[in-house]
């Protein structure tokens, strides 16, 4: 899938998104999926810092994997995880660290 947004912030700028997703599921019950985002975003420090207000592009890029430990005709349950690596400029490095990271382990239910 291919999409793309806008935000339009008022007080603030008209500031655009773009994304990319897909998954791949097998009948086994595995699935992996993967995302990677553009997002320009103006409302990331606010009054009197000095980056208040400024636009950024934010880069993101994720990949998970999920296995459905039951499943049935009209319900599944599964666990999985997925993993998030960020995309800052250089001027975010010290509010947001030099390789913004997240893991994410979650749950699924599921109603077919």
């Amino acid at each position: 899938m291919l999409a793309w947004g806008q935000d339009h912030n008022h007080p603030g700028h008209t500031t655009n998104a773009y994304t990319a997703e897909g998954a791949l599921a097998t009948d086994a019950g595995h699935t992996v999926f993967a995302r990677v985002e553009l997002v320009h975003k103006d409302e990331l420090f606010v009054a009197p810092d000095p980056l208040a207000g400024r636009v950024f592009p934010v880069g993101e890029v994720t990949a998970g994997y999920r296995f459905d430990l039951v499943r049935s005709r009209h319900s599944a349950i599964g666990l999985g995880v997925a993993g998030t690596l960020s995309r800052i400029p250089s001027e975010l490095v010290s509010a947001y660290g030099a390789h913004p990271a997240g893991v994410l382990v979650f749950v699924r239910a599921a109603a077919r």
